[in-house]
This record gives structure tokens, sequence and C-alpha cells, in this order.
């Protein structure tokens, strides 16, 4: 299987490991930081995600798995939604899967928790739509017997199969992997789901739990206040929705969030309409998310003005 180095190694050596002790082997040692490393540097490092690995916990998994984590969902794979890669238990293959957090919803749901799993993907797919090629939404097989893998069968959104036998190119798992961020990126862009009401109510936010810009943006209550206070054209381009569409884009509008999460103190932070946001058309606020400092308004402006003042003319 000519395919990433690791991949290779965990493949053919992990049934063998798995027969030996645990504590201290260098397989094991290799999930927890080496794998995830290399997989970091596969998505350059970027500071959004967080890669963990996984081969158990005093004792080898059913389902060994290294997972990406983007911060503004969870930090740990016990909860949220990610992707990730998880290995059969005959090591015969590998998923690159979009999967869920299993352990708080085993947790909260007991005996229920596969039908839980198994709405909340049928829901994840019916907001992706169409998958790119390659990637389905069939049911994955682990073979292991624990409930945990179980259940990461029945949290699967989508996924692609690595068949030990078939050969698989390095650039392939490449594009493929890009693609998946790509799928994640918009499920985050787009997630507006909320674990605390009362939070909602209050205008309020949990740092601890890293609900970071996208999350705050998507507190509809709050959204609705920072609209009425600030109107309904971009503070960046002065684009009016309203006037571009007519009826259809009335009273519609972007807020973005202008404090920094790291400035945030305290378990809860009750949050200004007025002072600590603005409001963007739609391609300012996916471009401030681009920049070194989505709080930087006024950095957004002058590089609208940089790059209207140095397009090339045409030629008549």
């Amino acid at each position: 299987m000519a395919t990433l180095p690791f991949f290779e190694e965990i493949l053919y050596n992990y049934e063998l490991s798995a027969t030996q002790k645990f504590s201290g082997h260098w397989l094991a040692k290799n999930f927890r930081s080496v794998y995830p490393k290399v997989l970091h540097e596969l998505i350059d490092f970027n500071d959004r995600y967080i890669v963990k690995g996984s081969s158990g916990k005093g004792n080898w998994t059913h389902c060994p798995w290294i997972a990406i984590l983007d911060k503004v969902i969870t930090v740990t794979p016990q909860k949220g939604y990610y992707p990730v890669f998880l290995f059969r238990r005959d090591m015969s293959g590998f998923y690159l899967s979009l999967n869920q957090g299993v352990t708080n919803v085993m947790a909260y749901h007991h005996l229920k928790a596969s039908d839980v799993l198994r709405w909340r993907a049928e829901d994840f797919r019916k907001r992706l739509g169409e998958l790119p090629k390659g990637f389905t939404t069939q049911e994955i097989e682990l073979y292991g017997e624990t409930s945990t893998v179980k259940n990461y069968e029945h949290g699967n959104i989508c996924a692609k199969y690595y068949d030990i036998n078939r050969n698989t190119s390095l650039s392939e798992v490449q594009i493929d992997l890009i693609e998946m961020l790509e799928m994640y990126e918009y499920l985050v862009y787009n997630d507006t789901t909320s674990t605390n009401q009362d939070e909602e109510k209050e205008f309020a936010e949990d740092p601890a739990n890293l609900r970071l810009h996208f999350r705050i943006e998507r507190n509809q209550k709050l959204v609705d206040e920072v609209k009425k206070v600030k109107g309904y054209t971009c503070q960046v381009c002065q684009f009016n929705f309203l006037e571009k569409y007519g009826e259809l884009g009335k009273e519609f509008i972007e807020a973005h969030h202008l404090i920094p999460i790291s400035e945030l103190e305290g378990e809860k932070v009750l949050l200004d309409p007025d002072l600590d946001f603005s409001v963007l058309c739609s391609n300012c606020h996916r471009m401030i998310h681009r920049t070194e400092n989505p709080s930087d308004i006024k950095a957004l402006k002058e590089i609208i003005d940089y790059a209207a003042n140095t397009a090339p003319t045409s030629l008549s």
C-alpha cells in the first residue's frame, strides 16, 4: 500500500503490537505524538485545528484513531464532530470518516446513544448535500466488539475507505483530506447549535468551552439585536443587500464578533451588541476570518482600498 508511511506502519504492526505490553510501547507513543504531528503538517500546522491520536488508554483499543478537531466545535474527541482516521480491528484497511464524539453521547443517552448518533449523522448529511467523489454515507465496518467502536460506526456521517490491498497514493489521501476539511469547515461555519440557552438569553459566552467567533456569531437572539443597532449595510465595503436584491435582500446582513477570544475573561462574559460587533456582507465576513486579526475592521478596509488602487487597468 503506497500511502503515507505512518499508515503503513500502523496497518502492518498494530495486530502484533496489540499482543504486547501497552505501557511504553513505541507504537502507542507514536499514536500520541508522532502521527498527530505528521498529520498536522499535512494541513500546514493550521492553528485552528488540534490533531490527536490514540491506540488506547492503559490497554490497546480495538479501533485506533487519529482525529482533527476544529477548536470552534471541540478540543476533545469525546464530543462534537470532526474528521478522523479510523483503523479496522483486523487492520485490513482504514477510513477517513467525518464522525462524532461518542463518549459524551454514551454518558448522557446510555442505551439510546446509537439512535442519537444515527439521527445526528443523518441531519449532518442533509446539511452537506452532495458529497465529493469517493465519499459515501454507507455504514462503516470497524469489526470491533466494544460499545465505543460500535458507536463510531453509528456516528459516521460520511467516509472513504482505503483497503490495505489497494494501491493508494499519498496524493490521493492528501486530496481526500482537503475535501474532508472543506466539508468540515462548511458544517462548522453553518453550525447554529447551542448547548446553553440561558447564555443566549443573557447574551453571554463561555470561553472555557472555546465558543469562538463562529459560535458567538450564530447566537440568533444576539445577532438580531446587533442588526437592530448596526443596520444592514456592510461596515467595510458599504454593500447593502436590499439595494442589490430588492425584497429578497431585505434585513439581511451578517454579524461579526470583534473582541478577540483571548481577551474574554471569566467563565461568562456579557456581550454588547453595539460595542462588540460589526455588521458585514457575506464576502467581507469570510475574508476577515482569513486575516491575521479578524477583529480589525480598519485593516480589511485598507486591504480593499489597496487592491482597488493596484489592480491592473484593462487595455482598450
